[in-house]
């Protein structure tokens, strides 16, 4: 998962982010772990769209009843993915030291302007807010990643796209990340025998599946 803190602010210029109700989201059961887009996973996202809303973040850290939705991006070039190092400046130091490979944050009002739908608008802005990238293909929704074993995961809800760059892709916060390419086998394998993956990316790696050497997506 990415810098998910509560960021300051004041009662002037409060940061309003989108949520959705855990009720609608799963109204028969919480899935745990990560799930593809599927046919009834689909119509999550389409929950997301046309049944969230805005509020004050403030609130939304703090209530379990809304799951707060975050674009979560991997950013890909051929058969390598930006896998991430998250840093002492990021604010939220539960994170610290731990590697990522998804890129991503909350869905902010200015996302309702944009080329596309809200949660691609949004997946948009953090991509050019946080690498240097440029996009060889359009979005891929490929599903999903909720945690609600940890504080910070119980009001979040993934929304994983895979993202594919014409060149690879660089890091700009580099006070905040350390970025580079690596295999995305390697990283799977990494992943299967190290503790310092985020949640959400350990999630990913390990519902991938490994065909002729190559991570089949």
């Amino acid at each position: 998962m990415g810098d998910m803190s509560l960021k300051a602010s004041n009662d002037q210029n409060p940061e309003f982010v989108w949520v959705v109700r855990r009720q609608d989201l799963f109204p028969r059961r919480y899935p745990q772990g990560f799930w593809k887009i599927e046919e009834e996973s689909a119509q999550t996202l389409d929950c997301i769209l046309e049944k969230g809303f805005f509020v004050e973040r403030k609130e939304a850290e703090t209530e379990p009843a809304w799951k707060q939705c975050i674009p979560y991006c991997l950013l890909l070039h051929e058969e390598q993915v930006l896998l991430l190092e998250r840093l002492s400046a990021q604010t939220e130091a539960r994170l610290h030291g731990l590697l990522s490979i998804g890129i991503g944050g909350h869905i902010n009002p200015c996302d309702l302007w944009g080329p596309s739908n809200l949660v691609e608008n949004a997946a948009l802005r953090e991509i050019q807010e946080e690498a240097s990238a440029e996009l060889a293909e359009p979005l891929q929704f490929f599903g999903f990643v909720n945690d609600d074993q940890t504080e910070v995961g119980a009001v979040h809800l993934g929304i994983v796209l895979i993202c594919r760059t014409k060149f690879p892709a660089q890091v700009k916060e580099t006070k905040k990340m350390r970025g580079w390419l690596e295999p995305l086998v390697k990283v799977k394998k990494m992943c299967d025998s190290s503790p310092l993956f985020e949640t959400w990316s350990s999630a990913v790696l390990a519902s991938l599946d490994l065909e002729d050497k190559t991570v089949v997506l």
